[in-house]
């Protein structure tokens, strides 16, 4: 989650005003009425950079400018997620000292102030850090970050959720470069990927499986899918395209007389179908038929037991041509009124209930992991683990 940060470390000049008043979301009624405020009325007729100009010319107190910036401020939408399982027969307290050794390690250097709270079975860390983006006007510029990284003990290691963002990554990399190694052999570090399934139809299923798996939830809508093209080279290594969709059919020089009617999903190499049960529709499957394969994919489900409240998930594969990893979020929820309907407004997720569904996510992802693993196995093409 990140926020505009903005402290007083420079005195804006009406440049600035102008500049953040010329966000879309001051509109000249705003304008007009942040006038009045001040006991200056303004005409209704005046354009909108007329009047933006004119109020920067107005002194602004660090409170007022801090006002105008939280009035722009929309709600961050939940930050992508990704999980990965490491073998270790470390403890909670070499977990926790391994912790502590990246905070002393990257906390100065990378400006990260970090808070490590050990549990029995879980270590959890929470880093906050600041980033500059140069291209925004100097009162948007800055924005606080926080992200949190969770180590959670299994049977041969730990379960390893964290942020899906540079950051997060480089953080989860230092901590597992500090666990100790095991008595034999190399550090292996298991995440979801499908690099090593070359069969489009196998990728497809994973997502099926995903979205079907998941316990105590009924999949109700697959309203969103991407898809990518899964082609073969000359030597049988298949490819994964990831270019913008394309209608133009591609010249081939042994045969430029075929008509671009007759095969336009030849040259597609990336398309997106929106709308009611996708996985259903007659277009889905004809994109399937011809080498296409879901890469991400949106969807809600329904509780079986208690409320019977709706969820909607997101999951895709990061860099799809290289076989990516999984990432995912909650991108909100349904809740029922006291009459037991669904409420017609989603909202954000409750952290207990958001541990429970992402918990249930995860395991449904790697069961539907090993049983593409199997499948490979089967036909002596096994999915590679990342180490």
């Amino acid at each position: 989650m990140s926020r505009f940060d903005y402290p007083s470390r420079y005195y804006a000049d009406d440049k600035d005003v102008s500049d953040l008043l010329s966000e879309p979301k001051f509109t000249v009624k705003t304008l007009r009425r942040i006038s009045r405020e001040r006991g200056i009325f303004l005409s209704a007729d005046l354009p909108k950079e007329t009047v933006v100009e004119y109020i920067s010319q107005l002194p602004f107190s660090w409170p007022e400018l801090v006002r105008l910036i939280k009035t722009i401020e929309t709600e961050e939408k939940e930050e992508s997620s990704a999980v990965m399982r490491h073998d270790t027969r470390a403890t909670i307290e070499q977990l926790l000292e391994s912790a502590k050794k990246v905070q002393a390690l990257r906390g100065q250097m990378n400006s990260e102030i970090y808070m490590i709270n050990a549990g029995v079975d879980s270590v959890t860390m929470i880093v906050k850090f600041q980033e500059i983006d140069h291209r925004s006007t100097r009162t948007l510029q800055w924005t606080d970050h926080t992200i949190q990284i969770q180590a959670q003990k299994t049977l041969t290691g730990y379960e390893i959720s964290y942020a899906d963002t540079d950051r997060g990554q480089s953080i989860v990399d230092a901590l597992v470069d500090e666990l100790p190694a095991p008595e034999e052999g190399e550090k292996k570090v298991h995440r979801i990927t499908l690099e090593g399934v070359p069969d489009s139809d196998k990728k497809t299923e994973f997502f099926r499986s995903l979205i079907y798996g998941m316990t105590d939830l009924r999949p109700e809508n697959v309203k969103d899918v991407r898809m990518n093209r899964l082609v073969a080279d000359d030597q049988g290594q298949t490819t994964t395209q990831t270019e913008n969709l394309s209608l133009e059919l591609e010249e081939d020089d042994s045969d430029k007389s075929i008509a671009k009617s007759e095969s336009p999903a030849s040259v597609v190499k990336k398309t997106t179908l929106t709308g009611d049960s996708v996985f259903q529709s007659p277009q889905f499957h004809e994109f399937c038929k011809q080498g296409f394969f879901v890469s991400r994919a949106v969807w809600t489900a329904v509780e079986r037991s208690g409320k019977g409240r709706k969820f909607e998930f997101e999951a895709e594969f990061k860099g799809a041509s290289e076989g990516g990893h999984l990432s995912y979020r909650l991108r909100g929820m349904w809740d029922r009124d006291e009459d037991g309907e669904l409420v017609l407004k989603k909202s954000a997720v409750g952290i207990a209930d958001r541990r429970t569904m992402v918990g249930r996510l995860q395991a449904a992802a790697f069961a539907a992991l090993e049983e593409a693993r199997k499948e490979e196995a089967a036909v002596e093409a096994p999915v590679k683990d990342t180490v």
